[in-house]
């Protein structure tokens, strides 16, 4: 199979450009790869860019998304994020550090408190849940609080409503901005 070059700066690109459907049709296939091992993630690309019978529920404009969730969970060493002493964990693909804690000291706040603390927009959260696993190992690892929790995202529904991201499970959905969730802050890098 023909490989395909992925720069931080086309995934970042391909995310904001994807419908809300799609990326939550992307979430799943990437959890669902989770449990394959190389070959079968190879082979499962390979039967959806040939259109197999296999892959018949996918639709062909997926087929970009199915290879992209693939290049995100095997991302070359420099897209991957990593632990940066005392700044916390850096995202290649935003340009960004994720804090190693809950924002207010684990307390919950509302969606104004949020963006003011610096939360991710939902195209910068949907790219964090891309990498969730080695985040949260990374996070173990240097004495952080794994992503678990409801999160505000820096990023409006509505006069009334803001999104929110589930990062246990990588669900999407709009609530009350008076509502209270967690924060995870960005720090801009150098």
């Amino acid at each position: 199979m023909e490989s395909i070059k992925i720069t931080p700066e086309s995934l970042f690109e391909a995310f904001q450009k994807a419908t809300d459907g799609e990326k939550a049709r992307l979430c799943e296939l990437v959890e669902k790869y989770k449990t394959w091992n190389e070959d079968e993630i190879r082979q499962g690309i390979i039967e959806v860019l040939n259109g197999s019978e296999n892959a018949a529920d996918i639709p062909t404009a997926w087929r970009k998304w199915l290879t992209l969730a693939t290049a995100a969970q095997t991302a070359p060493a420099d897209l991957k994020p990593r632990y940066v002493e005392g700044k916390g964990i850096y995202v290649p693909v935003v340009g960004k550090y994720l804090a190693m804690q809950d924002s207010f000291n684990g307390a919950e706040v509302n969606w104004d408190n949020a963006v003011k603390e610096g939360a991710p927009s939902r195209d910068e959260w949907y790219i964090i849940l891309f990498f969730k696993d080695e985040i949260n190992r990374l996070l173990r690892e240097n004495g952080g609080e794994e992503l678990d929790n409801w999160y505000w995202t820096s990023t409006e529904n509505s006069e009334d409503h803001a999104w929110v991201v589930v990062a246990s499970n990588g669900y999407v959905g709009s609530y009350v901005k008076y509502f209270q969730y967690s924060v995870r802050a960005w720090a801009a890098s150098e």
